[in-house]
């Protein structure tokens, strides 16, 4: 059964105009900044890797990116570790799309764009790249799952109500919590529950597996956002769904900002908190779940929203704010290549190395780094608060500086 990935990567034209920027003059596509020390494509391409459905990765998998800049996802390629490591290359499979800021408003008008570059395919993965799962998401059982039924499946989640995540359409369920039937799709209503808490509802998630058959029925129905076109397939055909922890929507700045706190929070803190209680929870894992299933990351949000989301959210567009380009935590020098004063050093050729014809190479954007943890000088700053003296007893002869003849009188 032949089965296609396609990952929608919208601009960025709903964040604020000081966003980070390829070369001090194009904006970067929310999918190519870092949230937990890779780009969200990174995490993707991590949660792809290894399903044998989709190998090689070359030929299966298609970027779809917002008109104009396939020559930064094409930058990305060449420098990302995580893309090498799956055999991705890029090239023809980074495909132009008039995607707009919001990869969800144009999910049907992508199909397209991928329908043309061959047949289609069993099995159609769609993935908004303006998005993201939790820490650790794997898209094995998604697909598993979806093969096997061999019907068209929508991710959801059920989570605490909150503008960050991704939580554009409410779904009606049927059925086990593990792979429900889905009976309705609406446009989500955020509201309170009756204690005054945010209330849980299942969203739809957003990861797709559409079947090639259903790809003309829903380019017929003219409508823009996959979920609101799957509403009208509920009728006539089964849509399941399978279910994911969370997922976050990175379509605006604070719901950047969020997910990329979040992540820092899960890897720098929360782990080393609670790592007893992780490990016993991992051991004590129900048959059949994913394999390194940690603890509910609900848990992770619900403490994370009480007590850390506030501070870590204004440190994070704090450091947003810092430089030119907004790349959390980085130096200006290191946000805008077009700051560097690069000047070419030749050699004579007869002592010319592959060194030199490296450091010959001006630096672009890709080659900057993504996060950095410079020195702070809090050691000097602190340790001496005033002028030392030092009140030692001298055992030396005391010489005179006016002549040596003096030097008895002392």
């Amino acid at each position: 059964m032949q089965v296609v990935c396609a990952i929608l990567c919208p601009n960025s034209s709903a964040y604020s105009s000081s966003l980070a920027t390829q070369g001090g003059h194009e904006r970067l596509s929310p999918s190519l900044l870092p949230v937990g020390g890779c780009t969200v494509l990174d995490h993707w391409l991590a949660a792809l890797q290894d399903c044998s459905w989709l190998m090689p990765l070359q030929q299966k998998l298609y970027i779809v990116c917002d008109a104009g800049q396939q020559t930064s996802f094409q930058s990305w390629v060449a420098n990302s570790v995580q893309a090498r490591d799956c055999g991705f290359l890029g090239g023809t499979q980074i495909l132009p799309a008039q995607l707009g800021s919001s990869a969800a408003a144009q999910q049907v008008a992508a199909l397209s764009a991928i329908a043309a570059t061959s047949s289609l395919p069993d099995m159609l993965l769609l993935i908004d790249g303006a998005s993201l799962c939790e820490p650790g998401f794997h898209m094995h059982r998604f697909i598993q799952h979806a093969l096997v039924r061999n019907k068209d499946t929508v991710a959801y989640s059920t989570a605490p109500e909150s503008e960050y995540l991704y939580q554009q359409f409410q779904l009606q369920l049927l059925g086990t919590i593990a792979n429900p039937q889905v009976t309705g799709i609406e446009q989500a209503q955020t509201g309170m529950s009756s204690s005054g808490s945010p209330s849980w509802k299942s969203h739809a998630a957003p990861v797709f597996a559409i079947r090639g058959s259903s790809i003309p029925k829903l380019q017929q129905t003219g409508l823009s956002h996959l979920c609101a076109a799957l509403q009208t397939l509920t009728a006539s055909a089964d849509v399941y769904s399978l279910p994911v922890q969370c997922s976050f929507d990175l379509s605006t700045l604070d719901g950047y900002l969020y997910a990329a706190a979040f992540f820092d929070f899960y890897q720098q803190h929360w782990k080393l908190l609670h790592k007893d209680e992780d490990k016993a929870h991992s051991m004590t894992s129900q048959a059949g779940s994913g394999p390194g299933e940690t603890f509910p990351i609900h848990a992770v949000l619900l403490e994370y929203n009480q007590d850390y989301s506030a501070t870590m959210m204004a440190e994070a567009y704090a450091r947003y704010t810092q430089g030119r380009s907004g790349s959390l935590g980085m130096p200006e020098r290191f946000t805008d290549a077009s700051l560097w004063r690069w000047r070419r050093k030749y050699e004579h050729p007869v002592y010319m190395t592959s060194n030199n014809e490296y450091g010959a190479k001006p630096p672009s954007q890709q080659m900057l780094p993504l996060s950095w943890h410079g020195a702070k000088g809090e050691f000097t700053r602190d340790y001496i608060k005033a002028e030392i003296r030092t009140g030692n007893f001298s055992t030396g002869l005391p010489t005179s500086r006016v002549h040596d003849a003096l030097t008895e009188l002392y």
